[in-house]
């Protein structure tokens, strides 16, 4: 049986990520002073403490997940289970965190990389009006009449049920 990590995406954040991983592993809080040196002690202030609003702006919380999912990652290293797990996969932004855990690159190019995605994303969403919504149980029929009648596509079809 293989092993696999999962990485979540975009919408998985919450305030007070990390802080429980922070104040009791020391190889977990290494990886948040890197992120520290790259955008600053206030984007550890906002994972920890809010505000809500700005945790879930795009080009915060895209590096908070990141950095959650690496600082899991140096806890399961220092456990000695990484060395088990055989896949990565993650859920579009979890990607590129599953990326850094099978070593494409190291944690302060990939934070990097993350932290420039999500502001360019936040500037992108800044010059655009639009939104996102995600539909439960919903027949194909009125999903597409919603659709029509509002003047909005349907993006993903994320499951049997959940559009």
């Amino acid at each position: 049986m293989s092993t696999a990590l999962v990485f979540p995406g975009q919408g998985a954040q919450y305030v007070g990520m990390g802080q429980s991983l922070y104040d009791n592993n020391h190889p977990a809080r290494m990886i948040f002073f890197s992120a520290e040196d790259v955008l600053g002690p206030d984007f550890l202030k906002i994972c920890f403490l809010g505000p809500e609003n700005l945790l879930t702006e795009t080009k915060i919380c895209q590096p908070a997940l990141f950095l959650h999912g690496c600082a899991a990652v140096a806890i399961l290293k220092e456990m000695n289970i990484f060395s088990r797990c055989e896949i990565a996969y993650g859920l579009s932004l979890g990607e590129l965190t599953a990326l850094w855990a099978a070593g494409v690159y190291d944690f302060k190019t990939g934070f990097r990389i993350v932290a420039e995605r999500g502001r360019l994303m936040q500037e992108a969403c800044e010059l655009t009006k639009g939104a996102m919504l995600c539909l439960i149980n919903g027949t194909e029929e009125d999903i597409m009449t919603l659709c029509a009648e509002s003047n909005v596509e349907v993006s993903n079809r994320n499951c049997p049920g959940q559009v």
